[in-house]
């Protein structure tokens, strides 16, 4: 009667909607349904052996009184331990192993484009975003070993941990730029370079920089905020970058106050929330919230039109890659 009792409750629970059960969900939507196989079997033997170490002890010790309150009240100290401690994703150290990056960053970068629902993701599922990005990983790791570059295992935790913390939300600016790359050379800032590989993001320029038509450049610019009437443009170069509520004037090179809502916008540029509607006479009109009709992502404050609806903002985290 026992194991009977002991079946139908290990069942009622491994079929009840829960976190563990959430979980495993997706983690079969993130890994794909052929790594994520095992999960269910693990759960269950996990059940399994818990449930049956407790049988034992009741019946070894169930004539001895204080035995199940001690039970109990150990059950409730663990429980309140464990939803202290978490239980989430472990952590990432301060320098990553070199033979741990390809997977590491892996997991990160497709964790991110699923669990965030990025707009622009090229794969199918989260196992094949795992196989490409962890191969590419470690054919950079090779192009980088035969051209004698410096790996950098804390840039590495730094890509990782910069993931993590921005999650899935929005944040107000532009993704920050991570200032550094897992592999780097010995060029400075100005000198020739050379890009290794096709596929592979890894070239001869020194921590801190990338290679732009080969030439070291930094890898985040800082750019200058320029206020109202400074010169921003010289020709095609940008000198630096317009405080909000201005924009660089083509015509005379400096910042000059945008159109509000309301006023024509006959360089089709408006002020932050605003957007150039063609329908409006030429004039700004400001931007729609999430699910508000729209025909341009122009229009939409999250710059995104689906399906005739403005879509919510995408996570800052989708565009670190971009």
């Amino acid at each position: 009667m026992q194991l009977a009792s002991f079946a139908a409750a290990a069942l009622i629970v491994l079929l009840t909607p829960g976190p563990t059960n959430t979980l495993l969900a997706a983690a079969g939507a993130a890994m794909g349904v052929r790594r994520a196989a095992l999960l269910p079997v693990a759960e269950a033997a996990g059940y399994a052996l818990a449930i049956a170490a407790f049988l034992a002890v009741t019946s070894r010790f169930s004539d001895v009184g204080f035995v199940m309150p001690a039970l109990k009240a150990a059950a409730a100290v663990w429980l309140v331990l464990g939803g202290c401690g978490g239980g989430g994703l472990p952590d990432v150290p301060p320098s990553v192993a070199r033979e741990d990056a390809p997977r590491l960053l892996a997991d990160e970068i497709c964790r991110s484009l699923f669990e965030c629902e990025c707009s622009v993701n090229p794969y199918r599922d989260g196992e094949r975003c795992q196989e490409v990005l962890e191969q590419r990983g470690t054919d950079a790791d090779q192009v980088a070993s035969q051209a004698g570059l410096t790996y950098d295992g804390a840039c590495v935790s730094l890509l990782a941990t910069t993931r993590r913390e921005l999650g899935c939300g929005v944040e107000a600016d532009e993704p920050a730029c991570i200032p550094c790359r897992p592999f780097f050379g010995t060029g400075r800032a100005g000198e020739p370079c050379e890009k290794l590989g096709v596929t592979v993001d890894v070239d001869t320029c020194g921590q801190g920089l990338r290679c732009v038509d080969r030439i070291c450049v930094e890898l985040c610019p800082t750019e200058a905020v320029l206020s109202l009437a400074e010169r921003c443009a010289a020709g095609i170069e940008s000198l630096g970058r317009c405080e909000a509520g201005l924009h660089c004037d083509a015509g005379t090179e400096r910042c000059t106050v945008s159109p509000l809502v309301g006023e024509p916008c006959p360089d089709r540029i408006c002020t932050q929330d605003a957007w150039c509607d063609p329908a409006a006479a030429g004039s700004c009109a400001t931007r729609r919230e999430a699910g508000e009709a729209c025909v341009l992502g122009d229009s939409c404050v999250s710059g995104r039109c689906e399906d005739g609806r403005c879509a919510v903002s995408e996570a800052s985290v989708c565009g670190l890659d971009r």
